[in-house]
């Protein structure tokens, strides 16, 4: 088999392979509902992804040929070329099969690329022929598809800031920062032992910091889709894979039509995406990643490779594909700021993935906070398993004690990241006049209840997140707000502060810090939280029962699994939700009241943590 015909079919083989990887994820989209999870740029990095992985076995070939030739003194078999030619082809498709397991997949793409062998090898010459004619149409349809997906970024882009509003004169900035997976439990700045958090605790010096955030959800989509729209959770489309829908107005096209320049950076793959519909309102939406291995995260046996833990040992290579780092983030944020348009106001939102499983500190944080193994640990598979949210992994107290010493060395990563990038937009003057907002999506478990990850249960661990608010001259320096708030309120708190009217969902947060400077014990708060079931989850876990919901207060904190079940904690106690309450019977009634007054209607009243009591008040449509 000559070498200009192995690699004319190592290409033709990936832009066929790539396009058939494209029409099961298209038609599972469209037919099926299921989401991509690589965003439409996967139409021109799955054909780059196929074809280099195809040219790689090809020249393996060549060289394997030449030296089989040179030692044996005599050629390959042509049907085994072309067979081990094949086996990735038929390897990609059936890697869409669910519940096979791969080592039966590997078995079925051998003994289809040997079937096919025996079709084509009498027909050599015609698929040749084939091969040839068609390759060169095939990749001008790839690099055409590619122009146009970029063609209309940038398109979406332009047309979406000819449209903004006019801006008002002197209207502040806005610049709300998400630590996804950042619970407030483990940062200093809440009481936390260890330093992880002086960046942050620097900056709630100069504003507010809320001592007890609740997010509505243990997870990304509705977590984000509440900041955005000010929606409680089981009012929202969003599930583990439905997007959010546009029933709803978000804050971006709120300040978009007020003026303002909008733009998002998200630095979580799996949700943070236009896919799942956190892009609305947004004229800039950068789902910021590595080129290469988002690339190669497109195709699925390149992936698999990539993935694998021998791949990674010889490596050393030990992060998730494709994320990117705080770093990363922060230029990305910095470069959209240096060329947009001065005289406008923005509302700049950045999505960080630093400390989300697994947790990879750099040096020296690593290391900051005692032993951590480093780069393909012992616990590597323990890590690995908390990214997919299934039964939690059999680890023992040491093994999540290291977990938590990772995972607070990325907290404090992530804090000296956030800090080095609030002091470049200081010098570069991006932060004049600007409201400053850190909060988290959600928290994280650490067998505290016997969970792992988050998504999985309704503990503070997971819900407990921090939020910093600042903005010198229009929020007070230094204050502490002791009760109960919920991150559903954070968007109309934004544009409060902003003096944007428009009537918003929830409720502003400005009574709580008002109210907390006069007379702090008379403030009391309540906020909610769901999650809903999942398949695949343990089932000695607590959502294995069904949708679960809890309301949480200044004193204590009610959860209600799928069952009916209640579980009450007495956070007066323990305020990390560890102990249970010992006497029922008085709070319960009023718990129960609120989440049955909230499941019953989405416009009737709803608990706020905005300094109201938990009595429920109407919520503004």
């Amino acid at each position: 088999m000559s070498a200009p015909f192995m690699i004319r079919a190592a290409i033709w083989l990936g832009l066929v392979t790539a396009a058939g990887e494209a029409a099961i994820r298209l038609g599972g989209k469209l037919f099926a509902g299921q989401p991509l999870n690589y965003g439409i740029r996967m139409l021109w990095m799955t054909p780059v992804a196929e074809v280099v992985l195809f040219l790689a076995i090809a020249a393996a070939l060549l060289v394997a040929t030449r030296v089989v030739r040179r030692v044996a003194a005599r050629p390959v078999p042509a049907g085994l070329v072309i067979g081990i030619l094949l086996f990735p082809a038929w390897l990609s498709a059936l890697l869409f099969v669910p519940r096979i397991h791969l080592w039966a997949q590997l078995l079925a793409a051998a003994g289809l690329a040997a079937q096919s062998v025996r079709v084509l090898l009498p027909r050599v010459q015609s698929v040749e022929r084939v091969v040839r004619r068609s390759v060169t149409p095939l990749a001008a349809v790839a690099v055409v598809v590619g122009v146009a997906v970029e063609g209309s970024a940038a398109f979406r882009t332009w047309w979406l800031e000819r449209k903004l509003g006019p801006a008002r004169p002197g209207a502040p900035n806005v610049l709300l920062l998400i630590w996804d997976t950042a619970r407030a439990s483990s940062l200093s700045t809440f009481g936390y032992g260890r330093p992880t958090s002086p960046g942050l605790s620097a900056l709630a010096e100069r504003g507010i910091a809320f001592d007890r955030a609740i997010s509505t959800a243990p997870w990304t989509l509705p977590s984000h889709a509440s900041m955005f729209t000010g929606r409680w959770a089981h009012e929202l489309t969003t599930n583990w894979r439905t997007p959010l829908d546009d029933r709803d107005t978000t804050l971006a096209e709120v300040l978009a039509r007020a003026g303002y320049r909008t733009g998002a950076f998200g630095a979580n793959r799996f949700y943070v995406t236009r896919e799942y519909g956190l892009d609305r309102g947004f004229t800039r939406f950068e789902e910021v990643r590595s080129l290469a291995s988002e690339t190669i995260r497109s195709s699925r046996v390149f992936r698999l490779v990539a993935s694998s833990r021998p791949v990674r040992l010889l490596t050393g290579y030990d992060e998730t594909l494709g994320r990117a780092s705080a770093p990363r983030m922060a230029r990305a944020l910095q470069a959209w700021l240096a060329r947009g348009d001065s005289t406008r106001p923005y509302f700049a939102f950045v999505n960080f993935m630093d400390a989300h499983a697994p947790y990879l500190p750099r040096a020296p944080y690593d290391t900051a906070f005692g032993w951590y193994p480093g780069s393909i640990s012992r616990m590597d598979r323990v890590r690995q398993r908390l990214l997919t949210h299934l039964e939690p992994p059999a680890i023992s107290d040491e093994g999540a004690r290291e977990l938590e010493r990772a995972y607070d060395g990325a907290l404090a990563e992530l804090d000296a990241s956030t800090h080095r990038l609030l002091q470049d937009l200081e010098s570069s003057g991006h932060l004049r006049n600007t409201l400053i907002v850190v909060t988290s999506d959600h928290g994280e478990e650490f067998g505290e209840h016997g969970q792992f990850g988050h998504g999985n249960s309704l503990y503070l661990q997971s819900l407990h997140v921090p939020l910093i608010m600042a903005f010198p001259d229009r929020l007070p320096r230094g204050a502490r707000v002791r009760t109960t708030v919920s991150l559903r309120d954070l968007p109309a708190t934004i544009l409060d502060v902003l003096d944007v009217p428009v009537d918003f969902p929830g409720s502003s947060l400005r009574g709580t810090w008002e109210t907390a400077a006069q007379d702090a014990d008379n403030v009391v708060g309540a906020a909610l939280a769901e999650v809903r079931y999942m398949r695949g989850v343990s089932e000695d876990g607590p959502l294995a029962r069904g949708d679960m919901r809890t309301v949480v207060t200044d004193s204590l904190q009610l959860i209600q699994d799928g069952a009916g079940n209640d579980s009450l904690f007495d956070l007066a106690l323990d305020p990390t939700g560890g102990r249970a309450a010992l006497d029922q019977t008085k709070p319960l009634p009023l718990l129960r009241a609120l989440l049955r007054r909230d499941s019953r209607s989405a416009s009737g009243p709803t608990p706020s943590g905005a300094g109201a009591s938990p009595v429920a008040r109407p919520m503004r449509p």
